[in-house]
């Protein structure tokens, strides 16, 4: 279930998997088509320390900037997504946790506005 939602953290961490993954992709390569480069130069642009602007970023750099920045990030979202699971598992039914749950109207609060 922890895979399946989503945390505010979670597209970052996604993107920095994506891109290491690229960047190792490419690292096997011998010769690497140039479609190859721009998507890694395209994630490197995104990442501290992961650019070097118009030139191919090497896919070490690459790799090594968004290892450090998912360092950063992971243990959070991974936080942030059990916590999610755990009130899905608490709340919804097996067949919702599946295909999910209709909208619900929550009861306005009567703070005022």
């Amino acid at each position: 279930m922890q895979r399946r939602v989503i945390g505010p953290l979670s597209p970052r961490v996604n993107y920095l998997e994506a891109a290491i993954r690229v960047a190792e992709s490419l690292l096997r390569m011998p010769d690497p088509s140039p479609a190859a480069v721009r998507l890694l130069r395209r994630f490197a642009a995104n990442i501290p320390g992961a650019s070097q602007g118009a030139r191919p970023a090497p896919p070490e750099l690459v790799a090594t900037a968004a290892h450090a920045e998912l360092k950063i990030h992971q243990d959070q979202d991974l936080a942030a997504r059990q916590e999610a699971a755990a009130r899905v598992r608490a709340q919804l039914g097996d067949a919702e946790q599946l295909f999910g749950s209709r909208m619900r109207v929550i009861p306005h609060s009567g703070t005022g506005a």
